[in-house]
């Protein structure tokens, strides 16, 4: 048969193999090349060694290596026996933007990186420990950290004085140039205390004398 031959020997003295074996190619002769056989897995967004759907003896490890921007599960070794379940490359996860503030346990890792599926990055804002995880295959992720708590009371506090600063001074201004209505008293100078008020001014009054 053409491929796989369940046989072995020369064409006069052909013999079959024992049950459950068969050899990898035809034109075989020794008993020796009568093995258990693996058809590699195929793969999506990647390649294996030897490669997919060939057929090899059973026990042959298989590599499996993927495309740019893919990955196998982080912590799953790319080498399997090709009777194992072999690996699949998946989509990695990218980090969009890195805040300025944030510490990472990585540094190597920025703005643009990439990561692997199921692997997890570490960073810290101020004390706080933070970390990031690629759940989902392809998932793009950013990196803040929150405004610190302290600080955004204090800004608070701050805006809140300024205006009750521009209300003091707008009224102020508006005191010192409103209009005095007519008819009022002008405003007295102010006294200090301890000091006693100005005698008044005695004024001559004149008599009227009636006619007698």
């Amino acid at each position: 048969s053409s491929g796989i031959n369940a046989e072995y020997g020369d064409r006069k003295n052909v013999k079959a193999c024992p049950d459950s074996l068969k050899t990898i190619t035809t034109g075989a002769d020794n008993e020796a090349d009568c093995t258990s056989l693996c058809v590699i897995q195929t793969i999506d967004n990647g390649f294996r060694s030897p490669a997919a759907a060939y057929t090899v003896s059973d026990g042959t490890s298989v590599t499996t290596f993927c495309n740019a921007n893919y990955s196998i599960e982080y912590g799953i070794s790319a080498v399997a026996n090709c009777t194992n379940t072999q690996p699949v490359c998946y989509k990695q996860c990218s980090i969009n933007h890195v805040d300025e503030k944030a510490a990472l346990t990585n540094k190597t890792i920025k703005a643009g990186s990439m990561f692997a599926y199921k692997s997890t990055i570490m960073y810290n804002c101020d004390d706080d420990k933070s970390e990031i995880n690629c759940d989902t295959a392809g998932r793009a992720f950013e990196i803040e950290c929150p405004e610190n708590y302290t600080a955004a009371i204090a800004g608070g506090v701050v805006a809140f004085l300024v205006i009750i600063a521009a209300i003091v001074i707008a009224r102020v201004i508006y005191l010192r140039n409103r209009p005095i209505p007519v008819g009022t008293p002008p405003i007295l100078p102010t006294r200090n205390r301890g000091v006693p008020p100005p005698i008044p001014v005695q004024t001559e009054v004149k008599r009227k004398e009636l006619p007698r």
